[in-house]
């Protein structure tokens, strides 16, 4: 009998370490340059691995291997093989590996001795492959550059450095990231012409995680808690309040502040956002998603040309203020990220009219018994404008007035004020709260 138990216990201990091994996150390493390292991004919540761990998920674990100035050439001003986060990289021993380099090597005086780049990159690779884990590995395009600074330019990234990595990925039959078509157009997101913002960051960590998954960031069919409110190309799914005598004004394409009148928007046929562009305050409508939400956290992009003012509706009735509030010392409760009427920011991270602006706001929805009744409020666990934390732990009482239709509710859209002014929203997503 004793003997029995003694094998029976092995037995489970067995089963239970073999579902731990099995409960291992996959892990994954970035191995990159500054761009990777985050250079420009005080935040570093934002920098791309950190946004592609949180758009992973609990299964997934992330390590920013990204190191400033350095070359994937060997004999580069500066190797990347001679950095501490090759070595980290290679002790890691990731599941899967992303490669993003070359940007540093199109200098002059790197890209002199491009005839060794192919190989230089194929030994990097050999490498990789030679780990335990036998990872897999990705090889991204460089992102654009707008043209360039330090020695980089955007016409050497194109023209030569690009088609000589698709050739080692067709060598080595490994997959592409197209990082460079992902960031196209978007010049905006790259202030000082080289290195993404933190809403850039964000475009690469779903462009990377969309190409580890297959699917859009963490998942698109998961119940509504993650995905996309909008898809970039047409407004099917957004639905604008009913008026007898007002038009809605919304439409898609890339927003430019009207050189004619500094408080106005014009429309570029073939951009990706969703704008508004009323003559002033009472002449468009308010605009709500066909998706609903309950607990998530939604990440978008907003733009006001100068004095004008909009708001997100979470669920349809809990307002974040969108303003033109650049400059002011003195904030109240109606600024850019107060809680209309409740809370003011808790500093101004608003930047100039005009310029994209990026939203990550942490919501957990009110809960309700089985008749109906709330439970719990709905409530802001923090709200972060332009990678700036402006609100935090904020217990929402109560909805706003001028929602969608003034109740609260378990699942709800989210909706855009459009009736108070000109605005652009884009990239309007959510994944789940943690």
């Amino acid at each position: 009998m004793f003997r029995r138990t003694l094998l029976s216990a092995a037995l489970v201990l067995t089963i239970l370490a073999g579902s731990l091994l099995s409960a291992e996150p996959v892990r994954v390493a970035c191995i990159g340059d500054s761009i990777t390292a985050g250079a420009g991004i005080r935040d570093r919540s934002m920098h791309y691995p950190t946004q592609l761990g949180r758009l992973l998920g609990d299964g997934y674990k992330v390590i920013n291997c990204g190191n400033s100035g350095s070359t994937l050439l060997k004999k580069g001003d500066k190797p990347f093989w001679k950095q501490r986060q090759w070595k980290a990289a290679l002790e890691f021993n990731p599941n899967i590996v992303v490669i993003k380099l070359g940007t540093n090597d199109s200098k002059p005086q790197n890209w002199k001795l491009k005839d060794q780049f192919a190989a230089d990159y194929k030994d990097m690779i050999a490498q990789l492959s030679k780990l335990p884990a036998k990872p897999k590995i990705f090889i991204c395009k460089p992102v654009p550059a707008f043209p360039g600074r330090w020695g980089i330019t955007d016409k050497v990234i194109k023209e030569e450095v690009i088609p000589i990595t698709m050739q080692v990925a067709k060598d080595c039959k490994l997959p592409v990231i197209d990082l460079y078509k992902a960031l196209t157009g978007k010049k905006e997101m790259f202030p000082d012409t080289v290195h993404p913002n933190a809403a850039g960051a964000g475009v690469m960590a779903a462009t990377i995680a969309k190409a580890i998954t297959g699917k859009g960031g963490a998942a698109d069919d998961c119940c509504g808690k993650c995905g996309s409110f909008f898809n970039g190309k047409d407004l099917k799914d957004w639905t604008a309040k009913k008026s007898r005598k007002t038009p809605s004004l919304w439409s898609v394409g890339t927003p430019k502040i009207d050189p004619k009148n500094p408080k106005a928007l014009i429309v570029v046929p073939g951009g990706d956002a969703m704008v508004n562009t009323p003559a002033g305050h009472g002449k468009s409508l308010d605009f709500y998603s066909g998706k609903k939400h309950g607990d998530g956290i939604i990440t978008l992009e907003v733009m006001v040309p100068k004095g004008s003012n909009s708001g997100i509706y979470l669920q349809g009735e809990y307002e974040i203020q969108v303003l033109d509030s650049y400059g002011r010392k003195k904030l109240g409760g109606g600024d850019m990220g107060a809680v209309y009427g409740a809370a003011p920011p808790k500093f101004n991270a608003c930047k100039k009219p005009g310029e994209w602006q990026t939203y990550e706001i942490h919501f957990k929805a009110p809960k309700f018994d089985d008749k109906g009744k709330k439970t719990t409020n709905a409530r802001l666990e923090k709200v972060i404008l332009n990678g700036k934390l402006i609100q935090e732990k904020i217990e929402l009482e109560r909805n706003t007035p001028g929602g969608v239709d003034g109740k609260e509710k378990a699942m709800g859209p989210l909706m855009f004020q459009g009736n108070h002014g000109p605005v652009a929203y884009r990239n309007i997503r959510i994944k789940p709260l943690k």
